[in-house]
C-alpha cells in the first residue's frame, strides 16, 4: 500500500503484511507500515477463547510483538498540533496473555543515548488497571528528555543532567 496525506505533506511509503481471519482468530504475520520517518514492524494473534459465548473482551488472549517501532513524533505533531512529544523514538514491545492478565515481557523505549525498559504484568483490564513489574532506566540524559518532551526544555523540575533507575513497581 502506498499513499499520502496531502494536507499534511505525509507519504505512506510502504505497507505490507498478511492478515488471516478465522472464526475465533485474527493472525497478523510479518507486517510493516512506513509513514515518513516512522516505521512499525509487527506480528501476532488475538484469539477468542469461548466461541459459543457472547463477545466479551475478557475472553480474548493475545500474543503480539512490535519488533521495531521507529516513531517520528514531529510527524504526528503536524497532524495533531497538541501532541506533546517530539523527536524520533525507537520502541520494542512484546505482550501476551488475556486482557485481564497481560504479560509485558519486553517494553523498551530508546531516544538518543537514553533508554527505558519495563517488564511485568498488567491486570484488571478493561475495567481497571494494576501493574506489577520492573522499571529499568540504565541511563536517561536531560537533552534526550527535552527532545522527547520539548516543554521540559526550560523547566526547573529537572536540575540534573542524567538519571539512572532500577526499581520494582506496583501500581
Amino acid at each position: 500500500l502506498v499513499g499520502e496525506i496531502p494536507d499534511h505533506d505525509i507519504r505512506v511509503d510502504n505497507t505490507v503484511g498478511q492478515v488471516i481471519l478465522d472464526d475465533n482468530l485474527i493472525s497478523i504475520n510479518g507486517s510493516s507500515i512506513r509513514i515518513g520517518d516512522s516505521k512499525i514492524d509487527f506480528s501476532g494473534f488475538v484469539q477468542r477463547l469461548d466461541e459459543n459465548a457472547t463477545f466479551d473482551p475478557a475472553d480474548l488472549v493475545a500474543d503480539i510483538e512490535f519488533q521495531s517501532i521507529n516513531f517520528d513524533n514531529d510527524l504526528v505533531k503536524r497532524i495533531v498540533p497538541e501532541w506533546p512529544l517530539g523527536g524520533i523514538t525507537s520502541t520494542r514491545i512484546v505482550v501476551d496473555g488475556s486482557l485481564d492478565s497481560l504479560r509485558i515481557s519486553d517494553a523498551r523505549l530508546n531516544i538518543g543515548r537514553s533508554s527505558v525498559s519495563v517488564q511485568g504484568t498488567l491486570t484488571g483490564l478493561p475495567d481497571s488497571a494494576s501493574f506489577s513489574g520492573s522499571l529499568d532506566i540504565p541511563f536517561f540524559d536531560r537533552a534526550d528528555l527535552e527532545s522527547l518532551i520539548p516543554s521540559m526544555a526550560n523547566s526547573k523540575l529537572m536540575n540534573v543532567d542524567s538519571i539512572s533507575v532500577n526499581s520494582f513497581l506496583e501500581a
